[in-house]
């Protein structure tokens, strides 16, 4: 995986590659380094089958809950700190005021997202299944952190905080779909990186990356999308309140 696949493929974006050539745009790995570890932990589950007592005759799905979730969720910390180097490293340099300014976007933008991905699949979760689950809250920051890495320097923090949102929900609903297809994926690490990781790569095109293929205008995405993203989520909560904007 490390001495072949990942410098093949990543050399095809970051080595002047075809993707590159065809204008591929994946500022930090959301593809290149998530999809790829993604689609090679799926080959794998595949290969090995499903854990001994996961799945009943009846099509039963049965939780096998982690053994130390506290160490579980500080392990997702230890991520997340790791990933601003990792996100903001990959602006490569920082010898003058624009690239420290951006490194600095990168950061703020990181950690949006992570909180917009943690946020949404703790609410998603208790909807869904009537209970906050903090193994979704720790796959919803990772999720959030995965779904920004294509592209965290080109959005404002709000935007960054939605694209994570979106990745928060898009995994919650993964990991279910994985159970249902009888793929068992221990910590829904497929979900995560390579699921959200597709929509990391997808939400370049509604940034301010000017490489970017959508049309969309960014300031309008940044204004009501955002604003109609919160009054809905406002919705959920208080809905004899109707229809206004709260933020």
């Amino acid at each position: 995986m490390t001495g072949f696949i990942y410098p093949m493929q990543g050399m095809w974006k970051w080595g002047g590659g075809f993707l590159d050539a065809a204008g591929f745009q994946d500022f930090a790995g959301s593809g290149v380094v998530h999809l790829c570890g993604a689609t090679a932990a799926l080959a794998g589950v595949l290969l090995l089958g499903a854990r001994k007592g996961k799945y009943g005759a009846d099509g039963k799905v049965n939780a096998i809950p982690g053994a130390n979730m506290p160490l579980a969720a500080i392990g997702m910390f230890i991520l997340w700190m790791g990933w601003f180097g990792f996100n903001g490293g990959s602006e490569l340099m920082v010898s003058n005021i624009a690239e420290a300014n951006a490194v600095s976007d990168v950061f703020v933008n990181t950690n949006a997202a992570a909180c917009g991905g943690l946020i949404a699949a703790l609410v998603l979760a208790q909807l869904l299944f009537g209970k906050a689950d903090l193994t979704m809250a720790v796959n919803g920051a990772l999720a959030g952190l995965v779904a920004i890495t294509a592209e965290p320097l080109n959005w404002t923090g709000g935007a960054a905080t939605l694209v994570g949102a979106v990745g928060g929900v898009i995994v919650v609903l993964s990991v279910t779909l994985m159970d249902k297809i009888k793929i068992d994926d221990p910590v829904g690490a497929i979900s995560v990186h390579g699921v959200v990781g597709i929509w990391g790569l997808l939400a370049v095109c509604f940034s301010g990356n000017d490489s970017a293929t959508s049309g969309w205008s960014v300031d309008w995405y940044r204004s009501d999308l955002c604003l109609d993203f919160c009054n809905q989520l406002y919705r959920l909560v208080h809905p004899e309140d109707g229809y206004r904007y709260p933020c």
